[in-house]
């Protein structure tokens, strides 16, 4: 990948969030300015961007080695942890599955199921899933289906009546 036009950090960020299949706001300032400082870095970026856990701890190092400064326009704030890997993923969903078998196959009502979703989708958590492993496994789309914090697929999680959202949001919203 070419470095892009130096003049322009919009257009820098969108750029190469684009050719790293990432929100631009993940792309800060200090990712930026490591790039410029070592386009080997633009590299590795590129060689692990279909790894999301190797991708979030390189743009982590990037925020750390400069201060952690965010980019136009973002406050910093806490980053969200990483995404779980396939390993991991395979674990949740073999252990969700044992707790739906287990439960008599149970799956909450047609209405239960649209107020999860309305909830997950107004959640600031709901992410368009990588583009590795698991999730192509799973036919992913390029929509926001997967939620940040556990990494599931909300649309097929929301019918599960074994489980519920990590961050307590479905109770709330259903009572």
């Amino acid at each position: 990948m070419d470095t892009p036009d130096p003049t322009n950090l919009p257009a820098r960020r969108e750029e190469i969030a684009l050719k790293l299949g990432l929100a631009s706001e993940r792309v800060t300032d200090s990712v930026i300015e490591q790039i410029a400082d070592d386009p080997l870095f633009l590299h590795h970026l590129e060689l692990c961007k279909d790894q999301p856990e190797m991708l979030d701890m390189l743009l982590g190092e990037s925020n750390d080695r400069n201060g952690g400064k965010a980019g136009i326009g973002l406050s910093a704030s806490p980053q969200r942890p990483p995404a779980p890997g396939n390993a991991e993923l395979l674990g949740r969903a073999g252990a969700a599955l044992g707790r739906w078998i287990a439960s008599g196959f149970g799956r909450v009502t047609d209405d239960e199921y649209r107020a999860r979703l309305a909830t997950c989708g107004e959640c600031e958590h709901l992410t368009v899933p990588p583009r590795a492993g698991f999730y192509r496994l799973m036919g992913a789309t390029d929509e926001k289906t997967v939620c940040g914090l556990c990494g599931c697929d909300t649309r097929r999680k929301a019918w599960l009546a074994t489980e519920q959202c990590p961050d307590h949001r479905w109770k709330a919203a259903t009572g």
